[in-house]
């Protein structure tokens, strides 16, 4: 069993220092939603605690793929549903999680398009109907959140065909900015 967190910041320094004990290396797989924050405080943690991490980073669906195939962590950084399904596949600690910060899935237009309205469930419902294409990165975390909201807006069938799955969100921008989604 292992512990884990659900998205990183400051506290994950404090948190590792105190939470795995005796490592010379520290395995850590994570979205690259937080990669920014831990390579600023791996350096800091590594000089503090003498141990030395190994950061993995990807999107969260092939990360949590590698997981289910049996790849090892000592820590492990993705979204909330990802984690939940680890704890009941008792490949993580239940009651080990921590929330540390907070990742958002937004909405992007290009420069000389109107903002859309997402204020309400309804609102953002009938902006997806509307949009004549949409994008994102299929095996990211946006995909994990977006499918489970757009299922339960009733939405999927009518989306399907007019959305652009990309690989990287490098790809997600260039559509959007180029105005294919």
């Amino acid at each position: 069993m292992r512990q884990y967190m659900k998205f990183a910041s400051i506290g994950i320094v404090a948190w590792l220092a105190t939470g795995v004990a005796n490592a010379a290396e520290i395995k850590v797989i994570a979205s690259v939603g937080v990669r920014a924050v831990l390579t600023d405080l791996a350096p800091a943690f590594e000089r503090a605690s003498g141990h030395k991490l190994s950061i993995v980073y990807g999107t969260a669906v092939p990360l949590k793929r590698q997981i289910d195939s049996g790849e090892t962590f000592d820590v492990v950084v993705l979204v909330p549903t990802m984690l939940d399904d680890l704890v009941k596949q008792t490949r993580v600690l239940a009651g080990t999680s921590t929330d540390v910060a907070k990742v958002g899935v937004g909405i992007a237009v290009r420069k000389s398009e109107p903002k859309p309205d997402i204020s309400s469930a309804d609102t953002f419902r009938k902006t997806m109907l509307a949009a004549k294409s949409v994008t994102y990165t299929k095996e990211s975390q946006t995909s994990a959140v977006l499918m489970p909201v757009m299922d339960r807006l009733g939405i999927v069938g009518e989306m399907t065909p007019k959305t652009i799955l990309e690989t990287s969100s490098l790809a997600t921008a260039q559509d959007v900015a180029n105005g294919k989604a």
